[in-house]
């Protein structure tokens, strides 16, 4: 019944750190591929290939409190034939995303970090420039690690999302940003 909605997807993400005495450079990557949900406005789910870039730098400030300067590219890509409701997905979305992020990160506990992001982010649009826009975002939160009783991150602050077109509305106001981690090591029956 649901063969239009089958696809052999892929989500990578990689990460390579170069540790040294006080700074660690990085790069990072991911490759998403495949048909997945854009989002609860979307209700269907569309072939697009997500892939993106970057790196960066952490810099050991003391033991326990360290700066991380970051820059990403990120690409989305829509099929030319995804349409929902007679739209085009591929000249709604498909858009190219650069940022620019610097972090504070000072470590309460061996798994807790307390982190303020600062971010600023370009969209850019493909077919619609009207929707180009451009961001900034100051988030203040915890991460905790994979191997904590409660793994990954909880972020609330302000962003900024200013649009170039005058006709589009602007955003300014309070933002979060959650993600659950959990890393199970083993798992047996009872």
């Amino acid at each position: 019944d649901f063969a239009s909605q089958r696809s052999l997807s892929t989500n990578n993400d990689l990460k390579i750190e170069f540790p040294m005495a006080r700074l660690t450079p990085f790069v990072d990557g991911v490759f998403d591929h495949g048909r997945v949900r854009p989002g609860y406005e979307i209700d269907t789910r569309a072939f697009r290939t997500d892939s993106g870039a970057g790196g960066g730098l952490d810099i050991g400030l003391t033991t326990k409190t360290g700066v991380r300067l970051e820059a990403h590219r990120r690409r989305l890509k829509y099929r030319e034939d995804e349409f929902f409701f007679g739209n085009s997905l591929q000249e709604t979305l498909n858009r190219r995303t650069d940022s620019l992020g610097l972090s504070w990160r000072q470590k309460l506990t061996p798994l807790t970090t307390f982190v303020v992001r600062s971010e600023f982010e370009k969209e850019r649009f493909d077919f619609e420039s009207s929707r180009d826009a451009e961001g900034v975002r100051v988030m203040p939160g915890f991460e905790f690690d994979p191997f904590a009783l409660i793994g990954g991150k909880v972020f609330v602050g302000y962003r900024s999302f200013d649009t170039l077109d005058p006709l589009l509305p602007n955003y300014t106001g309070v933002v979060a940003d959650v993600e659950e981690g959990r890393l199970v090591v083993a798992e047996a029956d009872r």
